[in-house]
């Protein structure tokens, strides 16, 4: 399974920021980053995002062609619920999409999961696991037996995958160009997007090389400092 474009919130830094006119340093801008930046400027932050650049990063893990976008996370609740969460935004920005660039860049097809042995009853594994964590959660994935499969998807060889589910509220996205247009609006919104690596952190106390981070040294000799890093 492709690794998942995720819009999920840094949440151990969005925690601890109180609702006032601070400024934050976000170092990366991937998906993470991004989507981070963009939500704490719209929360009234001063944003700062370092990045090598440029965006999207060819080495970034949410540079690609597609990247699955899916609630399937095996047993883990926790990521589980944060994908339903997100839904709702990629559908929003879809809409911004087809509006400014009349198309789509999240397509919502669904995710068909396979597995090589039997698929209910006693067994055990990341796809039943998955299944019944979305089914407990009230999702309408639907398990799948050999002949439904040959039915259903007739260009799929069973002859080792024979068993499975669909989940419907699933699919994929054009990962690149998505963060591409992520950092062009967050550029539009406010956040300073500034084209440099982080050579060392900068701490609270100059002597300690752990605690409180001040801000981020870079490669280019700049001292960026901030109330809340990320």
């Amino acid at each position: 399974v492709a690794c998942c474009v995720t819009i999920v919130i840094r949440s151990s830094l969005l925690l601890t920021i109180m609702q006032a006119s601070k400024s934050a340093l976000i170092v990366g801008g991937g998906v993470f980053g991004v989507s981070t930046a963009l939500e704490l400027k719209s929360r009234g932050y001063s944003v700062r995002l370092l990045d090598p650049g440029p965006i999207p990063h060819p080495h970034a893990a949410s540079t690609d062609i597609s990247k699955v976008i899916r609630p399937d996370y095996g047993k883990d609740a926790l990521y589980t619920r944060l994908m339903e969460e997100c839904m709702p935004v990629w559908r929003r920005w879809n809409e911004e999409w087809r509006r400014t660039h009349k198309r789509e860049l999240f397509h919502e097809s669904g995710v068909l999961v396979l597995r090589k042995g039997e698929f209910l009853g006693d067994e055990q594994g990341f796809e039943v696991d998955t299944y019944h964590t979305l089914r407990r959660r009230g999702h309408q994935v639907e398990a799948l037996t050999t002949d439904d499969i040959r039915r259903r998807f007739p260009i799929w060889d069973t002859t080792q995958y024979k068993t499975g589910y669909v989940s419907p509220h699933a699919g994929w996205a054009e990962s690149g160009e998505v963060l591409e247009l992520l950092a062009h609006k967050a550029r539009a919104k406010g956040v300073e997007i500034i084209y440099d690596a982080m050579k060392s952190l900068i701490y609270a106390n100059p002597n300690a090389q752990s605690g409180r981070v001040r801000g981020v040294l870079t490669k280019a000799g700049k001292r960026l400092y901030a109330e809340y890093m990320g």
